[in-house]
């Protein structure tokens, strides 16, 4: 009898084959993963913009041919970059060819420009860009849409499944991922259009070329070209959204990483943090300022006071361990009415009981 016990690798992504590396990039404060052709996770600190941006060849049957990037070069510099690559797609009859370039610049803007060549003469459903857009912060949000014809209209990210597509004819579209973020994306070469992948249980909008509504499959003849652009503009970024370029160096590796997720601890001995300690905390990138508060001390109230104001002044989020006593309705009310406004400064709630173990 056949084994079917799977892999981890295998269990998630269909294959055994090695995963794909990718390369983390920044833009300005745009950070993002690249590789194999495509850009991934697009983020302002926290706040994701886009999942993905990727091209593809959809045969007529819509199974999307292989590629394979070959000539790759990637120049690194101070929140920019560019990559310059050649993509080859080639299956039974099928035999196209890109030329692609992605760029990004220090005033938060990401082109990609790809300009391919049919090879063959084949049937295709689509040849061109995607992009996925992420649903948490996308959802029931307005977009505004420049259309082919040049008219402004405004539509909605679908807050539910939608069967039909809610965004047709877009040559520009305006949203904002978060109150203090604005996004845009223009496109050059062809008429895309939108669909919920919710429908096919994919987390994302889809934003792709040619619309639905145009007869498929059509000829591609040899010699044909395909040119398209897309250009990514972020704006009015806040600093509480700014990335973070805090490295830290290994000297084994030669390479440097981004600061990880660590936080520091409130001292049970040293009961005041001076100025001159703050000022020094202050300089190294914490993801957080931890503080234990035990409802059975009656200074509880300010000590969480004095861990509010000492997150403000490290400029970090606040962890707070709870200790509960069998009074905790009453004592999570108090709580909340201490904390009040601060709320925001909270980046997570350890709870305990401070008579027995977790």
């Amino acid at each position: 009898m056949k084994n079917f016990e799977l892999t981890f690798i295998e269990a998630a992504y269909g294959s055994n084959e090695k995963l794909p590396e990718h390369q983390k990039l920044q833009a300005g404060n745009i950070q993002l993963m690249y590789g194999e052709g495509s850009i991934r996770y697009l983020k302002v600190g926290s706040i994701e913009l886009l999942r993905m941006i990727y091209f593809a060849v959809r045969d007529h049957n819509w199974d999307t041919i292989p590629a394979k990037v070959v000539n790759e070069h990637i120049e690194v510099k101070e929140n920019a970059f560019e990559i310059n690559f050649c993509c080859l797609c080639k299956k039974d009859d099928i035999d196209f060819k890109w030329d692609c370039k992605i760029s990004g610049n220090e005033r938060n803007e990401i082109i990609f420009e790809i300009k391919g060549r049919a090879e063959s003469t084949f049937k295709k459903n689509r040849v061109g860009f995607c992009v996925l857009h992420p649903v948490d912060e996308c959802a029931g949000k307005r977009c505004k849409i420049i259309d082919v014809y040049g008219k402004l209209v405004y539509k909605d990210f679908p807050q539910f499944i939608s069967p039909h597509q809610p965004m047709m004819y877009i040559n520009q579209m305006e949203w904002h991922p978060d109150e203090d973020i604005t996004a845009s994306l223009k496109f050059e070469g062809d008429i895309f259009e939108m669909e919920d992948q919710r429908n096919w249980t994919d987390d994302s909008y889809k934003t792709y070329c040619t619309p639905l509504g145009l007869p498929f499959p059509i000829t591609l003849e040899a010699g044909e070209e395909v040119n398209q652009t897309i250009t990514l503009k972020v704006t009015e970024i806040a600093s509480k959204h700014k990335s973070d370029n805090s490295l830290v160096v290994f000297e084994n590796f030669g390479k440097t990483y981004p600061f990880p997720a660590m936080g520091v601890g409130a001292s049970s001995e040293c009961k005041d943090l001076t100025e001159n300690d703050l000022a020094i905390l202050s300089k190294i990138p914490f993801h957080h300022y931890r503080q234990e508060i035990n409802f059975s001390k009656n200074t509880w109230e300010i000590k969480l006071k004095e861990a509010l104001a000492i997150s403000k002044k490290l400029d970090t989020k606040l962890l707070l361990a709870l200790f509960f006593s069998e009074e905790a309705s009453v004592e999570l009310m108090e709580l909340i009415e201490v904390i009040g406004d601060e709320k925001e400064l909270l980046v997570s709630i350890a709870i305990f009981h401070q008579d027995h173990k977790s």
